[in-house]
């Protein structure tokens, strides 16, 4: 296959006198992507670095002023489907001084998990779009047998996957930016095995408390190695610090040279930001800096927020089986059961020292001696006292909460007691076995205005989250029902704690 590229360079070389140009790489110089629109990079960064549900668009003038054409420029929307995966779409324009292509990009990504931190994701680009000559000035005679030429443009479609093994922090990717490609133009392979441009990255996020908040907040290295045919091996790192004011970052790429660039997050929504880059490489270090700039919109829910909602993820959330429910029920059968049986034999030693007391107060009436009245009044005395006894054991007994016989909507559960947790019935928002996914879930409710408390139940090992206490069933089904007075929609249940 005969390539645009490698012909209009020996043409260059042949019709023109001047002194030989550094050319760009055929590729979307996008290495100085660490955050929107960082599906570029690596397909499945759509999962967790564009952020939000959002649009976004990124723009690159290479060696020239920013009041000249972009030399790269890329609108892209990206949004969560749920907890798993996420897709996107976009429009891109890039010009390899060689090309102009214009067209669509479509990104999809899924993860896996694997335990509570260990993941590996799956992504795919697939690009559509047309390439052109980025410089008309020169126009084949009829004499120059190269039938390439004749052809203004082609329409190509190039597939771009990437996979990324994650542990905690730390993360190891690779990914194509044309694995795969066709040129339906000319009905065949757009690029042989050895053009393919490939790019690894090994990156860790180290978190960092600023302003007295690490939330939102890290900064995390990447190295990486580039790939690309006809060219040098670019190898090269960055360092992105992000948080949930502003981010700032700065680079090296071994072609293009040192990076540095800030951006800041606005009204909750806008995010905007600018890099510079210098060339260090001697071909290029004469050449005018490279500008970059990013604006962003977010107006979605991000992908931690659909983490909590999942409850029919078995590892994240615990449901109770019919049989589970069946088993409670009947345990709380026998808890009130119980409960009565201790009433009755209270009532029965009761009556039976009633008893007795009549007794010995016959005994005493036929008494004449002062003595033997005031051992008897002794003796009625510390049976009084057994009584009082009883009776408080009596009080103790009935004054127990008695579980709930009637019937109420929705998910119940109560326990006779839980430790640290005072008696009455609480409004469970989620229940939640992994602490990452608890920790967000909170951070969420937090920043809806909120009040989110927690309790732990070794017994399951769960953390309920609960977003209200109330002392009577009225009161918590009047919160559940108003959904907490119109504050949370989303579905909640009661839990009771009978007594401490």
């Amino acid at each position: 296959m005969v390539k645009f590229s490698v012909i209009l360079l020996v043409l260059g070389m042949a019709l023109s006198a001047q002194a030989q140009e550094v050319t760009l790489p055929k590729d979307l110089r996008q290495h100085n992507i660490t955050n929107f629109n960082s599906s570029l990079v690596n397909p499945v960064f759509s999962l967790d670095r564009n952020g939000s549900q959002s649009i976004a668009l990124w723009t690159r003038w290479q060696w020239q002023s920013i009041d000249a054409d972009p030399t790269t420029l890329v609108l892209n929307y990206t949004r969560p489907i749920n907890s798993k995966s996420a897709f996107g779409a976009g429009y891109f324009q890039n010009n390899t001084g060689v090309h102009l292509e214009k067209g669509g990009v479509v990104n999809y990504a899924y993860v896996f998990s694997f335990g509570e931190k260990s993941q590996l994701a799956l992504g795919v680009n697939v690009y559509g779009f047309q390439q052109q000559f980025a410089d008309d000035r020169f126009s084949p005679g009829q004499d120059i047998p190269l039938p390439e030429l004749q052809i203004s443009d082609n329409f190509i479609m190039q597939v771009a996957p990437g996979i990324r093994f994650s542990h905690d922090r730390f993360g190891i990717g690779v990914s194509s930016d044309n694995l795969f490609d066709y040129n339906f133009t000319k009905k065949e392979a757009q690029t042989y095995n050895s053009e393919k441009i490939f790019t690894g990255i090994v990156d860790y996020a180290f978190p960092l408390t600023l302003f007295g908040t690490s939330d939102n907040t890290f900064v995390r290295p990447a190295l990486y190695v580039r790939t690309i045919p006809n060219n040098d091996t670019q190898f090269g790192l960055n360092a992105y610090l992000s948080s949930s004011y502003f981010w700032a970052q700065t680079g090296y790429n071994s072609f293009y040279g040192v990076s540095v660039g800030a951006g800041g997050h606005f009204f909750k929504n806008v995010s905007l930001g600018a890099l510079v880059e210098f060339g260090t490489d001697p071909d290029i270090k004469d050449k005018d800096p490279s500008f970059e700039i990013v604006t962003a919109f977010n107006f979605g829910r991000q992908m931690k927020d659909l983490i909590g909602e999942e409850l029919s993820m078995e590892e994240e959330t615990h449901i109770l089986t019919k049989a589970e429910i069946e088993a409670e029920q009947q345990a709380n059968m026998e808890k009130q059961r119980s409960a009565y049986d201790s009433i009755a034999a209270v009532r029965k030693e009761q009556a039976l020292a009633a008893e007795m007391v009549q007794k010995r107060q016959r005994e005493l009436d036929s008494l004449n001696g002062v003595k033997l009245a005031a051992a008897e009044a002794a003796k009625q005395q510390k049976t009084a006292d057994s009584i009082a006894q009883l009776k408080k054991k009596q009080a103790a007994v009935v004054q127990q909460p008695k579980p709930i016989t009637r019937k109420t909507k929705g998910h119940y559960e109560e326990v006779d007691k839980l430790e640290g947790m005072a008696p009455g019935f609480y409004l469970i928002a989620n229940v939640f076995g992994t602490k990452k996914y608890y920790e967000a879930f909170m951070k969420t409710l937090t920043d809806k205005g909120l009040d989110p408390k927690s309790f732990y139940r070794s017994e399951n090992k769960y953390n309920y989250v609960y977003l209200g206490h109330y002392d009577t069933l009225e009161e918590a089904e009047k919160a559940r029902d108003s959904k907490l007075n119109g504050k949370y929609p989303d579905r909640t249940w009661i839990f009771r704690v009978m007594g401490h």
